[in-house]
């Protein structure tokens, strides 16, 4: 039976997000001579496939703030990530007198320079009460791009991409043995990584799988942020893809990707 139809795998991961698809490569890498499946589903609108994200350090746990510095390190210098990252930078609007800067090279900003920034002839309506700061250590990245590089080295290193939906976990006596597709195909694997995101509950229902109260409740949360694109002509991209991250109470507005 060819590699991508064989039966059992070693692992079988389910979720093409980037917390599958990184197990997926940090598994081969660490064991060349195992058998990975990673089913990707079919899914194209999700978080880890926003062609947009926004890679940052200032956030308020200090330990969080560790792993984001790490994480912006590797953007910046390792490949394939770089290939997708750019610095662009990020203006807040704060109440004024209030901010506490992350970094030391932090500043104030003016109206007139945010005009400048975002090559706009009109300056922008700021509350008196309100204050600009910009932080030029911040960039932007296109996610879905750099997920489908990273899945295509895992591919390269034996990892066998499967897009299809699946049903169900297969239990027995207690233990998950493998997967059910949609279309009623069945791959075991001596271990089964779960990786949906929000479909997690979904999919321990439809497996049969009853957590605990005190566990499921509060355990798994849905949420949601609603996204406006404006199409760009050739130009007007050359022109705003300088343009650092605007955010305020109102919401965040990015550069063109």
């Amino acid at each position: 039976m060819s590699r991508s139809l064989q039966a059992h795998f070693d692992y079988a991961i389910i979720g093409g997000g980037c917390m599958g698809v990184s197990a997926a490569l940090a598994l081969q890498k660490q064991s060349p001579n195992l058998t990975t499946i990673l089913f990707e589903g079919t899914e194209s609108n999700t978080a880890s496939k926003g062609t947009c994200k926004i890679i940052r350090t200032p956030y308020m746990d200090k330990e969080y703030v560790l792993l984001a510095e790490e994480a912006k390190k590797r953007w910046e210098s390792a490949f394939p990530y770089y290939n997708f990252y750019r610095r662009t930078g990020w203006v807040q609007e704060v109440h004024r007198g209030t901010y506490v800067p992350f970094h030391s090279g932090e500043r104030s900003v003016k109206a007139e320079d945010l005009s400048h920034m975002v090559h706009s002839r009109d300056l922008p309506h700021l509350n008196v009460e309100k204050e600009l700061w910009f932080n030029e250590d911040i960039g932007v990245a296109d996610s879905a791009l750099a997920l489908e590089a990273v899945a295509e080295e895992a591919a390269s290193k034996g990892v066998a991409r499967w897009k299809k939906k699946i049903s169900k976990l297969i239990i027995k006596s207690g233990i998950c043995c493998g997967v059910e597709c949609v279309d009623g195909t069945r791959i075991t694997a001596t271990t089964t990584i779960v990786a949906t995101g929000p479909w997690t509950p979904a999919l321990l229902s439809s497996s049969d799988i009853h957590l605990p109260d005190h566990i499921r409740n509060g355990f798994f949360s849905v949420t949601a942020i609603g996204v406006a694109t404006l199409p760009l002509t050739e130009d007007e991209y050359t022109k705003f893809s300088t343009m650092p991250i605007l955010v305020a109470n109102e919401g965040i507005s990015t550069s063109p990707t």
